[in-house]
């Protein structure tokens, strides 16, 4: 999965996301390396219970995002969030992509890995 241009409302859109993305002048990238977050759900019943599940599924995605780093790159992690969601992907740090899916039934957020790729660096260095 790649974050691409065409998912954003407009192009000033996605150059506000590369420019915070990119400190380095080659703002000609149209695309980065992410993984998606496709389904991922909790049972009502442990979901009552707040046992942390979800939260330990997503951090399960961020350290093999992190791990697979070694082999290939990945700078996003990416969901398409349904509304009663929001809060939780906020609380672990995602984004919203744009504002263009504002008041729709799901959001496309991301979660930059790259603060957390250079935590890991500099705590094994």
């Amino acid at each position: 999965m790649a974050v691409q241009e065409k998912d954003f409302a407009s192009k000033g859109a996605f150059k506000r996301l590369l420019k915070e993305m990119l400190s380095h002048p080659k703002r000609h990238l149209r695309q980065f390396p992410a993984i998606k977050i496709g389904r991922l759900a909790v049972c009502e019943s442990t979901k009552k219970e707040r046992k942390g599940i979800g939260r330990a599924l997503v951090n399960f995605v961020i350290d093999l995002a992190l791990e697979q780093n070694n082999n290939c790159a990945c700078q996003l992690i990416t969901v398409d969030a349904y509304s009663q969601s929001l809060d939780f992907y906020t609380k672990l740090g995602f984004k919203f992509l744009t504002d263009s899916d504002e008041g729709d039934d799901t959001r496309q957020m991301y979660l930059d890995l790259r603060p957390l790729m250079n935590t890991a660096y500099d705590i094994s260095a």
